[in-house]
């Protein structure tokens, strides 16, 4: 039976790919992918995407990684990099959608986008908690959804996700103490 690796052991694992493949070592590269490639996207997919976005804001997310191999901060973890790569990539695409629907179109647009937010919602967060529970994470604000996601779902550690979004772990602490509380007070 094969041992589940510790947090220090994926860590020095993570950080001996990213070197090889900073050396050109493709095989290198496709292990950092296959590694990473279930977290990211379910964090996109877990953030409102469909399945064909977090397949696409992965990828995106690894040709990014790849140019900047030389310069990727030693201070980052590729994990962190990436949920960080990916935030960023939801961002810019959500501000282009909202800068290309005009209160016209979006009026005339409403039942098909019901209908597409039912389509595109997790079928993970559906099937493991339930219809109310995925209005509730879905009804909360972006930042604190995130926060929750990234903890409950990826189990990455406080100081990690500060990094990711940006705010100190203190922060991200109460986003996900206040969210968790305001799920459970709608039970």
């Amino acid at each position: 039976m094969q041992e589940r690796k510790t947090d220090a052991q994926r860590e020095a694992d993570d950080e001996r790919l990213l070197t090889q493949a900073g050396q050109g070592d493709l095989k290198a590269f496709e292990a950092l992918a296959r590694r990473f490639e279930r977290p990211i996207a379910n964090f996109v997919h877990r953030m409102g995407g469909s399945v064909e976005r977090a397949t696409e804001v992965f990828a995106e997310s690894m040709q990014k990684l790849a140019g900047e191999l030389d310069s990727l901060p030693l201070s980052d973890r590729p994990e962190v990099w990436l949920f960080r790569t990916a935030r960023a990539l939801l961002a810019a695409q959500a501000l282009q959608d909202t800068r290309e629907i005009s209160p016209r179109t979006l009026s005339s647009a409403l039942p098909d986008l019901e209908e597409e937010a039912a389509k595109t919602t997790p079928s993970s967060i559906r099937d493991r908690i339930g219809p109310w529970a995925r209005d509730a994470l879905l009804s909360l604000p972006r930042s604190r959804r995130e926060a929750l996601v990234l903890k409950v779902y990826q189990g990455l550690p406080y100081k990690d996700i500060a990094r990711i979004t940006g705010v100190p772990a203190g922060t991200v602490y109460y986003w996900v103490h206040i969210s968790l509380s305001e799920i459970a007070s709608r039970m």
